[in-house]
């Protein structure tokens, strides 16, 4: 679902490369997220800075969302569902 949301953002002209940050833990997804839009920051952790669209698994939303705030992330979007 994130990944098709990014696409969405940058094929519709709402952000570009340079506007976005992509956090995912999976080194293996890191690799292929970079690979499919070349010139994007991709890393293993949050940075401040941004907005956020939090596109996680339900279960790990608390812990994502207090990381967040400790890194001062004023103003996140959710899809998690559950």
């Amino acid at each position: 679902m994130g990944e098709a949301l990014l696409g969405g953002l940058l094929s519709a002209g709402w952000a570009t490369i340079d506007d976005l940050r992509v956090v995912e833990v999976s080194a293996e997804r890191r690799e292929a997220l970079a690979a499919a839009h070349p010139g994007l920051d991709v890393g293993p952790e949050p940075v401040g800075g941004f907005d956020c669209l939090l596109a996680v698994k339900p279960g790990t939303v608390p812990e994502v969302a207090a990381r967040l705030g400790e890194l001062g992330v004023g103003r996140v979007l959710s899809i998690a569902a559950g």
